[in-house]
């Protein structure tokens, strides 16, 4: 995980394995009861790095690797196989790998569940792992599920008609439990930045506001502080949007409408901005790096 929403969903698993772990037992076909404890491996001989890794103590003593994904990364595959190998030699045992596509802009139809790399005249490798479509799952499935997956109930489609409901529903779960205010705050800060991968910041903004019980969070403090230029952040993104697209139509004709949608769904000016210097030197593009 690389992205502003990495960290704070890296602290939901951390923080809540339990949840995650009943969610990710339950696709890969060991149950909702597992017992796991998390890994961090060493796998210093390669520059990948993996989004989370447990090690299952019951049933049995297998991996569980999980891959978070919010745009459609050309290389993911061969990542995730990559990693499932190396924890394969260096931990031994079965590897389950699990990708979570937090949004549409991330699927792809190559994602099916199974990687096959052919050879000449035959399969060099046939790899095999789950998928997790955040927008296909049900409401009630992270409404229902703990509070450590609670967040992605934001972006499901059944969400996105009722997204004050589900934020209203998130602040009662949230009261209910008594959390301390810096734990309530990372919860508030990961339905932020989720949502920021879906809708409009204004829109966002406005959705905040009206939650109750949210005046003691810092998090709504500096929404409502970040609030005020999002005008002037949104215009500069449309701005550097299609001054990206228009440079690579200019220079290669056409993009490919899996790159447009990456472009599109970037929300960080100065990653545009550093895009946009590199395409001059471009020679093909897909050299394009964003």
């Amino acid at each position: 995980m690389s992205k502003p929403y990495d960290v704070t969903l890296k602290q939901l698993v951390d923080q809540y394995s339990g949840d995650w772990l009943r969610l990710l037992g339950t696709v890969v076909g060991l149950g909702p009861n597992i017992v796991a404890d998390p890994l961090d491996p060493d796998l210093s001989t390669i520059s990948v790095q993996s989004d989370k890794v447990f090690r299952i103590r019951s049933p049995g003593s297998e991996l569980l690797h999980l891959e978070a994904q919010a745009s459609w990364d050309g290389g993911l595959l061969d990542r995730v196989l990559l990693y499932n190998v190396h924890l394969y030699y260096r931990y031994g045992g079965q590897v389950h790998s699990v990708i979570l596509l937090l949004r549409r802009e991330a699927d792809s139809p190559l994602i099916t569940g199974t990687f096959v790399r052919p050879g000449v005249g035959r399969v060099i490798h046939t790899f095999n792992y789950d998928v997790i479509r955040v927008w296909q799952e049900p409401l009630a499935r992270f409404l229902n599920g703990g509070l450590g997956t609670l967040p992605l109930a934001l972006l499901t489609d059944e969400a996105a008609n009722q997204v004050p409901m589900v934020l209203q529903e998130m602040d009662r779960q949230l009261r209910q439990a008594t959390l301390p205010q810096h734990t309530a705050d990372m919860m508030w800060s990961a339905g932020y930045l989720l949502l920021g991968l879906r809708f409009d910041p204004g829109q966002i903004t406005d959705w905040f506001k009206g939650v109750q019980g949210m005046e003691e969070s810092t998090t709504y403090q500096l929404i409502l502080k970040k609030g005020e230029g999002i005008g002037e952040v949104t215009g500069e993104l449309s701005g550097y949007r299609k001054s990206v697209l228009a440079m690579l139509r200019k220079k290669f004709g056409s993009v490919p409408s899996d790159l447009e949608l990456r472009i599109r769904g970037v929300n960080d000016p100065a990653r545009l901005e550093a895009a946009l210097l590199s395409i001059p030197d471009l020679v093909a593009i897909t050299d394009f790096q964003l």
